[in-house]
């Protein structure tokens, strides 16, 4: 049987409507390789060494830094339209305001060869890593004296958050100023709330902030807020800084972000149920994970208590969105029964109905 797809378009915009593009995807966090400037090379390191040691040491990886044209090869073997990847912050600004120029050649290189066969690069600016001066995972609280170049202390912290979303909006645009002329579809954050729950609730992923039975009420807001902030700022800088149509489709850029989207079923003692408090408990998990940061973004909203009811109005976030990828990977159970999230009044299984 003949499977027929629509000619590869653009992400997003009328220009895309109906198209199909063919591609894959990789996170510089989870296959390059020798990043000690990153937070995932000193949470994951042992501690014998200096580190954290939670979770296997990234160490060499895959190599994905060392053999990224090769990657590039494979992605022309597979015949594919497109290739999204994520550059990585902290090997491109391993310090504060000060960039290493030998791994914007290095992208750069990539981003031709991708070019020169025919392959659509897609960037992400933010996948799952920060450079360790964003919020030092060996460093259990901000310092005394409040946040420093070397340690701006995090999301949601008062002064240290909007420097980092400050951070992130330069370096954003950077990446539009230099790139800009090649690369035209950009996505500023990957699943959202998938990095937002591992790094600042349940201390899977750097920096490891359990904020989950310690400030969840007081901060996990703060945080949610702060990142909502710099996808816009991102957003806001890459549509200004590129301004090439690289591939003459009438749009210099389109810049959207990424969603993991789960079904959430209602769950009693690990078995789907109907029960009243299981049904409030996915509804709410519903609204949280899959729709608030979208409507967010649409609408120029902020829903503090997340209770499904807009708080507070933020007119500048409003339709900053040009696009928007859904990833699924599984069905999920949640309960109210008992409800451990804070606020919330919920607890999501770990297990997964297909």
């Amino acid at each position: 049987m003949v499977i027929r797809y629509a000619d590869p378009g653009a992400a997003g915009g009328r220009e895309g409507r109906g198209s199909f593009t063919f591609g894959v995807a990789t996170a510089a966090a989870q296959i390059e390789e020798g990043n000690e400037n990153a937070d995932w090379w000193v949470y994951t390191q042992p501690v014998s060494e200096g580190g954290v040691g939670v979770g296997q040491f990234v160490g060499e990886a895959v190599q994905g830094y060392a053999r990224a044209l090769d990657d590039v090869a494979l992605v022309e073997e597979m015949n594919l339209d497109a290739y999204r990847f994520s550059v990585n912050w902290a090997r491109m600004e391993p310090t504060r305001d000060n960039y290493d120029e030998a791994a914007f050649a290095h992208y750069d290189a990539v981003i031709d060869a991708l070019v020169a066969r025919g392959i659509k690069p897609m960037i992400t600016v933010h996948h799952f890593s920060n450079p360790i001066w964003v919020d030092d995972p060996r460093v259990s609280e901000c310092p005394p004296g409040g946040p420093t170049d070397e340690n701006l202390c995090g999301f949601g912290h008062p002064t240290g958050g909007p420097a980092i979303v400050a951070e992130m909006a330069e370096f954003a645009g950077e990446l539009a100023r230099r790139y800009g002329d090649r690369v035209d579809e950009w996505v500023t954050v990957n699943e959202p709330i998938n990095y937002l729950v591992a790094s600042y609730m349940l201390t899977v992923f750097p920096p490891g902030r359990n904020l989950l039975f310690g400030g969840f009420e007081e901060n996990f807001d703060d945080v949610v807020e702060d990142f909502m902030a710099a996808h816009v700022a991102m957003y806001d800088a890459i549509h200004t800084n590129d301004t090439d149509d690289a591939d003459e489709d009438g749009q210099a850029a389109v810049v959207g972000f990424t969603l993991n989207v789960i079904e959430w079923a209602p769950a009693l003692r690990n078995v789907v149920s109907d029960f009243e408090g299981a049904v409030r408990a996915r509804d709410t998990v519903h609204y949280v994970y899959n729709h608030q940061f979208p409507e967010s973004i649409i609408n120029g909203t902020f829903d503090r208590d997340y209770d499904g009811t807009p708080d507070e109005d933020r007119a500048e976030w409003a339709g900053k969105v040009d696009f928007m990828g859904v990833q699924y990977y599984s069905r999920q159970g949640v309960t109210g029964s008992p409800g451990l999230i804070p606020v919330l009044r919920v607890t999501p299984w770990p297990r997964r109905w297909s």
